[in-house]
Order: C-alpha cells, then structure tokens, then sequence
C-alpha cells in the first residue's frame, strides 16, 4: 500500500438540499388618514369627572358675567381734571466774554456779518444748468 501522507485528507462532502422558496410579491397600501375621533376613543375619562370638569367651566362663566354686570353698576371714582402747569422760562444771562472788547474780535464780528449779508442778497439759482435726458431704450445685445 502505497499511501501519499503529503496529501490533506478531505471528508467526503454531499450536497445541501436546495430549498424553493415563492416569491415575495409586495402590493402597494395606501396611507393610513388620521382620524381624531380614533385618537379621542383610546382615552378614557371617567363620567364624573367629565360632568364635574363640566360644571366648573359653566360656573365659572356665570361668574365672569355676573361680576362684569356688577362692577358697571358701582360708579368709579372720576378722575380730578387740573390744568398743565405752563412752563416758567427762566431769563438767559449772558456773561459777557473777556474778548468783547478786542478790537481784533470786533473786525471778525464785523467781516462775518457782511458775508452773511452777502450770501443773504446773493441768488444761486443758474438757469443754464439742466439735467440730461435719459435714453430708457435699453437694449442688451445676446
């Protein structure tokens, strides 16, 4: 007997079974509309309390109506009409300034009134100047 021990010894394999399976046909299922009444129908609230719950709120708007009747009955106390107190002015005192009497202050005094005397009579107005007429023809080329 000639036996090769080199070679690995491998079990003798059968083949698994091969299982069919269907196929898996998905059908489209329209979404599901929210409905509140099934929503209100999975709580449970016992009588008594929804009757006293209830009652509280009726109550409760009786007496806003009944304190909103009696409270225009009461007169209120009317408010005291006095007159604004006008404002006092008080008098400006100038203190004079120690340059008031510097000659050099009373030249610039003097020149700057006669150029406001001069900007006063001078008229600014130019009839030449116009504003330029706009072509509103705007064409742009592709």
């Amino acid at each position: 007997m000639d036996t090769n021990i080199d070679q690995p010894v491998t079990p003798p394999t059968t083949p698994a079974p091969e299982i069919p399976t269907a196929p898996v046909v998905v059908t489209p299922t329209s979404p599901k509309k929210f409905d509140p009444r099934e929503l209100f129908s999975k709580i449970k609230i016992p009588k008594k309390i929804l009757i006293s719950v209830a009652i509280a709120l009726i109550l409760l708007v009786v007496l806003v109506i009944v304190s909103s009747m009696l409270g225009q009955k009461r007169g209120g106390v009317a408010p005291q009409i006095t007159e604004t107190p006008a404002p006092t002015e008080e008098p400006i005192s100038e203190i004079p300034s120690q340059y008031a009497d510097d000659p050099d202050v009373a030249e610039i005094k003097k020149q700057m009134d006669e150029l406001d005397q001069d900007l006063d009579e001078a008229s600014f107005r130019d009839d030449t100047l116009r504003s330029p007429t706009l072509d509103w023809k705007v064409e742009f080329d592709d």
